[in-house]
């Protein structure tokens, strides 16, 4: 039975939602994930695929047996869900290239992707201004209180996704604009503050000055 559109969450995350995954379905993202890699960047193609995850999981069919009708169905989730266009552009960019990839007869499969709209006047959920910026002191006390919701007892490959979760997060709790290149600092922010390789050298109030100088650089 297909599923709402939802926020990836402690419990929902998209490395449980790939755990869970029969083999040949892991493969196939891992396959996606190396041709993405010859024009992207990690960073990117982690994105990527915690998109294409979160699809799957709306979407409840496996990638070999994605039709039309689920697609639409997952856009009417996500048209009515509470995000910023430019974030539901990014979305629907990542999904459109994954089915692309998947399926060769995609331009009848999916009708041509007529379904696909993006907004081409998106903006962000908040304009950054001196009125939403946060304080430093403001920031230091997110990122305190969001560490608090995570375990990072984990293996070091996995500090990647947990960062990206962890940043989703800071935008989420703290209304930071979800904005690309802030989300992929966010995401950097939050690896170096959880990765034991910096666990001594960098803190919380470093990361707030440097979350402050994005803020104001927009």
């Amino acid at each position: 039975m297909r599923k709402k559109f939802f926020e990836y969450t402690r419990e929902r995350t998209s490395i449980s939602i790939y755990e869970k995954l029969p083999k040949e379905e892991k493969e196939i993202l891992d396959k996606f994930e190396d041709y993405l890699l010859i024009s992207a960047s990690q960073k990117r193609c982690d994105e990527a695929k915690r998109e294409v995850l979160r699809f799957r999981e709306v979407i409840q069919k496996d990638f070999n047996n994605i039709d039309l009708e689920d697609l639409r169905f997952f856009l009417k989730e996500l048209k009515v869900f509470d995000l910023a266009d430019f974030t539901k552009n990014k979305i629907k960019a990542f999904v459109h290239r994954f089915l692309k990839w998947k399926y060769k007869d995609w331009s009848l499969r999916f009708d041509n992707f007529e379904d696909i709209k993006y907004n081409n006047d998106a903006k962000r959920k908040k304009e950054i201004s001196s009125k939403t910026i946060l304080t430093k002191q403001e920031i230091e006390k997110l990122i305190n209180q969001t560490l608090e919701r995570f375990d990072f007892e984990l293996p070091k490959d996995e500090y990647s996704a947990v960062a990206n979760e962890l940043a989703d997060e800071i935008v989420k709790l703290f209304a930071i604009p979800d904005v690309s290149q802030q989300r992929e600092q966010l995401a950097i922010l939050a690896l170096e503050r959880i990765s034991k390789a910096h666990s001594e050298s960098f803190s919380a109030g470093v990361a707030s000055e440097a979350l402050y100088k994005i803020a104001n650089c927009g």
